[in-house]
């Protein structure tokens, strides 16, 4: 039993696109039934034979809240196999009831904010049964020319097309499937889907959800057994049966593919960890990872320090699968050293150096204080002290009269039509502008001659610099006598 939600991202312009009306999908639903003698081909979680003018009424008139953009309603399909088929006879009510189910099903996978749980009385939904599937160009026997595209497919081919409100019928939530899994999990919703059809038609066969387990489980025991072979390991130190266990419990997730891509690499570059099983456990790593995590310290820097040995334990335990503890590294002994050193920027170098010692080599130096506390080096010293003195070194006098007398002959040339490109409308508010800036570097010269030499006061050139200001026309300011002097 195979049960899917059609993206609508990939289908836009097509009949599955959801951001406007359902007329389009619903007419070719109603079309795609071959059955034309039946009045009414829908169906619903109480009713049968509902009509398609109906449909679209009940699904385009469930989007109050939703903008024109947004998706306004979903397709999802239901594919029994061959084999199901046959094993409950192809039977419409049958169909009919499991459809039902699934949307049960549905409706109680969302995890709302509120806590509440759905249910299928209160979605807005509708199904159709088809009888025959079209092949596509995508098809594998397409594209090998087997068949052509629009040719029927031979066998039974009876699936359900269902369309779907994303409000609910309170038109008071929007029930997005396609969101993130916190909120809607599609593979408990699929594999409910599969589990359901078992147990209501005494199915015991294996599903499409179980072949594709079994094909992971084959997949991964498969490369486990290839890396045990290609780096000379011991299965009884790297088991492949046991990995394939974990990655079972975990569900195969990126979390766990990850920590086994990190254990690969560490074991390549030579590294045995004790017990490479625990660089998998996912709990004991998010363990590991909030030990001591909300801890408040007296200081900024404590917590700080603190951070990084929970980091520092944290990628340790990942790479090479052991779990330091309290003795062979606490945070008493970091602050200890931070405190007698002299010199702090020398202490979280060595701090840095230690941490890259430690995950490269897999073990704590036996002198992991004596390293925190290794002094600084009169090279060093010297280096940073010159470093430091070429970094604040004030700007040299005579440095700003050069550079605005180079200011001065660089802005002071004539600026030429022919270096712009443009429209010739736009030739005269270039030379316009090209005349007042001309203007105002005129002013600017004299002040900072009359600045140089001493003949203007501070409060003069403040109301000169008023006076001049502005490239097309003089702004007029308004003075006021005030004790302390002028203000603008």
């Amino acid at each position: 039993m195979h049960t899917k939600i059609l993206k609508s991202e990939s289908k836009v312009g097509t009949v599955y696109d959801n951001q406007g009306s359902s007329n389009r999908l619903v007419s070719y639903m109603n079309h795609e039934t071959k059955e034309p003698s039946e009045l009414g081909i829908y169906f619903t979680l109480n009713r049968d034979g509902i009509s398609k003018d109906e449909v679209i009424e009940a699904i385009d008139g469930n989007v109050k809240g939703l903008r024109a953009t947004d998706a306004k309603f979903y397709s999802l399909v239901v594919s029994p196999s061959q084999a199901e088929l046959d094993h409950i006879g192809s039977d419409a009510e049958k169909l009919k009831d499991y459809t039902r189910q699934v949307m049960e099903n549905y409706a109680s996978n969302f995890k709302l904010k509120s806590g509440q749980e759905l249910e299928s009385k209160d979605l807005v939904w509708f199904a159709a049964i088809h009888r025959e599937r079209e092949y596509s160009g995508t098809d594998a026997e397409v594209k090998a020319g087997r068949a052509k595209s629009g040719e029927l497919k031979s066998g039974d081919q009876t699936h359900i097309h269902i369309i779907v409100s994303r409000r609910d019928q309170e038109q008071k939530i929007s029930l997005t499937p396609l969101a993130s899994k916190d909120r809607f999990n599609m593979k408990e919703w699929q594999r409910q889907n599969a589990a359901d059809f078992q147990r209501t038609f005494h199915y015991e066969k294996q599903t499409y959800y179980s072949r594709k387990e079994n094909e992971k489980e084959t997949t991964l025991r498969e490369r486990v057994e290839k890396f045990v072979e290609r780096a000379g390991l011991d299965k009884s130190y790297l088991n492949p049966d046991r990995i394939t266990l974990m990655g079972k419990e975990q569900d195969y997730d990126w979390k766990f593919r990850r920590n086994l891509k990190h254990l690969e690499e560490s074991l390549e570059k030579g590294l045995r960890p004790k017990n490479p099983y625990e660089s998998l456990d996912r709990e004991k790593l998010h363990k590991s990872y909030q030990t001591q995590r909300e801890y408040n310290f007296d200081t900024k820097e404590e917590n700080q320090l603190n951070k990084r040995l929970v980091n520092l334990k944290y990628n340790y335990l990942r790479a090479h699968g052991i779990a330091l503890s309290e003795q062979d590294i606490s945070l008493k002994t970091v602050l200890e050293a931070r405190e007698t050193h002299a010199h702090k920027w020398k202490f979280y170098q060595n701090l840095k150096e230690t941490e890259a010692k430690i995950l490269r080599e897999g073990q704590i130096p036996n002198d992991f204080k004596e390293r925190l506390n290794r002094p600084v080096s009169e090279s060093e010293l010297k280096d940073r002290k010159t470093s430091y003195k070429e970094k604040s070194q004030p700007l040299e006098a005579w440095a700003v009269p050069q550079k605005i007398t180079a200011s001065r002959e660089v802005l002071q040339e004539p600026l030429e039509k022919s270096s712009f490109k443009g429209k010739h409308s736009d030739l005269g508010r270039i030379e316009s502008s090209s005349i007042n800036l001309q203007k105002g570097l005129s002013v600017l010269s004299a002040m900072l001659e009359a600045m140089e030499n001493g003949s203007e006061t501070d409060e003069e050139w403040s109301k000169r610099a008023k006076v001049n200001r502005g490239p097309k026309k003089q702004r007029e300011y308004k003075e006021r006598d005030y004790d302390s002097g002028l203000e603008r």
